[in-house]
């Protein structure tokens, strides 16, 4: 893992929608806080120019020339072989880029779906990712798991949030990864290769990369999507199986609060008319179906009605409304006119 004492170089624009910051503010209540970098540890992007490693920063962009013993390392991390999820590597053997990838994992009282999560983070192969997990104040064991990993955690605090997209704004605001994913406790990458595969798509110059996460049989999005599909349906790609370039919500803004559990709906629909975004169809992710969504089914269609009347067009909305309609009748006939 290329990890150094050289502290992350944080250059704000004055543009940007939020700070970006090393640890979160002090909390008289918080239930406790740690990791690397509260031991002095931290990770970069790195870059070659004319042939010399340098050290990124947050915005992925070269400044620093890495001291000898470093580039060594750099050197020998971007000639490892790295593999597709089901075969040889078609991307090119050798990487003059290794870009750093935040992975943040949220979690309340789930100590058993956050130690499945984490381990398999741990079992990555890539050499340059950052691992964040934000605890919205567990009060199952979670903390202790938490804890009994920390020495792999780069930053993990545990106190009393919002919500999930309060949770997933303190994590955006914490990393220094150029990119993003957001894998939730109990959600697993389908192979340890998982990063490195990725890894090598967003050298390319990707601003939003996506797979297809799976769930039993099932898979979201349903079939593959193209930046020419309508909105509604771009919007439904996995934001556990997305790697989004951090820049992307330092213009666009962090996801809505004002939303339980539709915030990554909501943001796709906010940037995915502008924005273009690479979906790959291969399954990259396993996540758990039970989360709060399933547990919440008429809250999830509600909110999703919200946006949809925010950010589509009359066709699109629709669209979705019938679909909804029919989704809601599925789990029965009472269900159906309560959001219209």
């Amino acid at each position: 893992m290329l990890i150094t004492t050289e502290r992350p170089i944080i250059r704000q624009r004055p543009e940007d929608k939020f700070l970006t910051r090393s640890f979160l503010p002090p909390n008289p209540k918080r239930k406790g806080e740690g990791g690397l970098r509260r031991k002095g540890y931290f990770k970069h992007s790195y870059k070659k120019v004319d042939g010399v490693w340098h050290l990124c920063d947050i915005h992925g962009c070269p400044v620093i020339k890495a001291a000898p013993d470093l580039a060594a390392r750099l050197e020998a991390a971007s000639s490892l072989s790295m593999n597709e999820p089901n075969g040889p590597s078609s991307l090119g053997p050798q990487m003059d880029e290794l870009p750093s990838i935040t992975v943040v994992t949220v979690v309340l009282n789930n100590a058993k779906g956050f130690e499945k999560t984490a381990l398999n983070v741990f079992s990555q192969d890539y050499p340059n990712f950052e691992f964040l997990v934000i605890d919205g104040g567990s009060t199952d064991g979670t903390v202790d798991v938490i804890r009994k990993y920390e020495h792999s955690i780069d930053y993990w605090v545990s106190e009393k949030d919002s919500g999930i997209a309060d949770a997933f704004n303190k994590g955006i605001t914490l990393s220094f990864g150029t990119y993003i994913n957001f894998l939730n406790a109990g959600d697993i990458f389908t192979t340890p290769k998982a990063l490195s595969y990725v890894a090598r798509y967003l050298t390319r110059g990707q601003r939003i990369l996506s797979f297809f996460a799976k769930f039993g049989s099932r898979t979201i999005p349903k079939r593959p999507v193209e930046n020419d599909s309508p909105l509604c349906r771009k919007a439904m790609i996995s934001h556990q199986a997305s790697f989004i370039k951090t820049d992307v919500f330092r213009e666009w803004g962090l996801y809505d609060t004002g939303l339980r559990l539709r915030m990554d709906y909501e943001f796709w629909t906010r940037i995915l008319r502008s924005e273009k975004f690479l979906f790959v169809p291969e399954i990259l992710v396993d996540y758990d179906p039970h989360g709060i969504s399933g547990k919440n089914i008429e809250q999830f269609y509600e909110e999703e009605l919200i946006v949809n009347k925010k950010y589509l067009n009359l066709f699109e909305r629709l669209f979705r409304r019938a679909v909804i309609i029919i989704r809601k009748l599925q789990l029965g006939p009472k269900r159906v006119w309560g959001s219209f």
